[in-house]
């Protein structure tokens, strides 16, 4: 539905009544807002578009009806679950993760809540069902499966960046030696510093869902950096959205196996000089900069 803003506005009762008549034939759960093609085609709607579905309860045309809980299904956790399951998948068939390793999580649009993997399910054999919607507060919203040891991180990214829409957390190789070595990644290319940071540093040790690693993440997300290193453990990737997310996972294991290989030959290693270093960083900054301002608008609306 993240596409038909344009129509909703130019012909709102035509707009109400195909909507309504295609919840009454698929259901609310089928109905998805944040995007029209979850894996490769995420659309950010505009907060004046969140408010008309918001509003389609008290607003809608003479005839025409609509639930509250229709509304917040299309708004939030059908759609999330969706994409939530869809890139797990993704990444366990790319080999970023095995089994139930790592896990997935994206903000749901305008609440305090959050899509996640669920603990210890094989990827493969998850549903959208299966995904689990937890609240800031840390407590189960929906789901049958206890969420990911990990949902306490996730919140605390969600809080503390809130340019960031998405997380996923791998144990990717080439990134996963950095982890180990306990060494930060410099700014080696271009991409790597206008999508990740200048820096992609590592995160010290805490035990998988302690409060100890709750706050080394903490610790370090005030650099700005869209990927981090978890010491002996994996990797910590952050976007818009999910599809930023996976790109920076692939774009993280890159510069890491070019990093590995490089350090190997034992030859002087070049850095992107810092002028343009700060150039590229500045960029992602402005990106960044731009959603927050985005979701201020929305929550004063």
């Amino acid at each position: 539905m993240a596409m038909w803003d344009s129509y909703a506005f130019g012909n709102y009762r035509l707009f109400c009544r195909e909507l309504r008549d295609i919840l009454d034939y698929a259901g609310a759960d089928k109905v998805l807002f944040g995007t029209d093609n979850p894996i490769f085609n995420t659309v950010m709607p505009t907060k004046e578009y969140i408010q008309l579905i918001k509003d389609l309860p008290a607003n809608s045309p003479e005839g025409i009806e609509f639930t509250k809980e229709e509304v917040d299904g299309i708004l939030g956790g059908n759609a999330a679950k969706v994409e939530v399951l869809k890139y797990s998948q993704i990444i366990a068939k790319e080999g970023y993760v095995i089994g139930s390793g790592g896990n997935v999580s994206v903000l749901i649009e305008g609440e305090e809540a959050l899509a996640i993997t669920p603990s210890s399910i094989d990827y493969f054999n998850l549903t959208e069902n299966d995904i689990c919607i937890v609240g800031f507060d840390s407590k189960p919203v929906e789901g049958e499966h206890r969420p990911s040891i990990e949902t306490g991180f996730h919140i605390a990214v969600y809080k503390n960046r809130l340019d960031v829409n998405a997380i996923i957390h791998t144990h990717q190789t080439f990134a996963s030696v950095f982890t180990v070595l306990n060494r930060p990644i410099p700014a080696l290319f271009d991409e790597q510093v206008l999508h990740l940071g200048n820096i992609i540093d590592v995160i010290p040790y805490g035990v998988s869902g302690s409060p100890d690693l709750v706050q080394n993440v903490v610790s370090k997300l005030d650099n700005d950096c869209n990927c981090y290193l978890l010491q002996n453990h994996g990797a910590l990737c952050l976007g818009l959205d999910l599809a930023q997310a996976l790109r920076n996972v692939k774009l993280l294991e890159k510069t890491a196996k070019v990093y590995y290989y490089a350090l190997n030959l034992e030859k002087e290693l070049t850095t992107i000089p810092k002028p343009y270093e700060d150039v590229f960083f500045g960029l992602l900054k402005n990106e960044q900069q731009k959603e927050i301002e985005r979701k201020k608008d929305i929550k004063t609306k």
